[in-house]
């Protein structure tokens, strides 16, 4: 295993040579980065690990982040979570975040975790679209939403498809975010790319939208962020 040094931080990396690539890739794993790429220059290697230190070294955090579950955050609000070993699993919030399962392991909690994360961020969305689409004057068609557990964004929209598909990770957020989300794939059934006619939509339905990416950005909740 191989390293760098920034600011302080080790950033260690793995190469893994696919000469038939046409590309480089970085994936970044839990404490070290896997660099796939069809011919090995260290120099180049480690001068872009440098280039893109800040945002690798934030991603790690995130990571250990999520493998931390001592504190679990619900709608803008971060609970202390207690697991108590139960004939049947399910989850309760009063004071604390109250996990009752059958098996306390990580994995297992964490899979609770999704399936409620799921669960919640649909019911939320049922309460708010009509009257979120509403705001377009059927300026665009109805679409389907879905939920699901998403790897690496907020949500996405399939114009063709006419369906919109949420992150359950907005269940980390108030539900004014979880607005924001929905608003912006809305305005991308019309507009699929962020054109200047997609933001002029964008801001006359939620004129206060970059205050709403700015702060999700800055929580970085995924390796990538929308």
């Amino acid at each position: 295993m191989n390293s760098v040094i920034y600011n302080g931080y080790q950033i260690n990396y793995e190469f893994v040579l696919k000469p038939k690539n046409k590309k480089g890739y970085m994936q970044i794993e839990d404490g070290y980065v896997r660099i796939t790429a069809p011919v090995f220059d260290k120099e180049i290697i480690e001068e872009f690990l440098m280039e893109n230190a800040e945002k690798i070294i934030k991603i790690f955090k995130t990571k250990a982040k999520k493998n931390d579950l001592t504190k679990i955050t619900f709608e803008g609000v971060d609970y202390e979570l207690k697991v108590i070993l139960s004939y049947k699993n399910k989850i309760k919030i009063k004071d604390k975040f109250y996990i009752y399962t059958k098996k306390n392991e990580l994995n297992y909690l964490k899979i609770m975790l999704d399936q409620f994360y799921v669960i919640e961020t649909s019911r939320r969305i049922a309460q708010i679209f009509n009257d979120i689409y509403d705001l377009f004057q059927n300026e665009i068609p109805y679409p389907t939403v879905e939920c699901k557990k998403l790897k690496s964004c907020y949500g996405y929209c399939i114009k063709k498809q006419k369906k919109i598909v949420i992150s359950s990770k907005m269940a980390y957020y108030s539900i004014d975010f979880l607005k924001y989300v929905l608003i912006h794939e809305l305005c991308h059934l019309k507009y699929p790319n962020h054109q200047e006619e997609f933001y002029k939509l964008f801001s006359k339905i939620l004129p206060n939208h970059k205050e709403y990416r700015k702060y999700m950005k800055d929580r970085f909740i995924y390796d990538g962020y929308y």
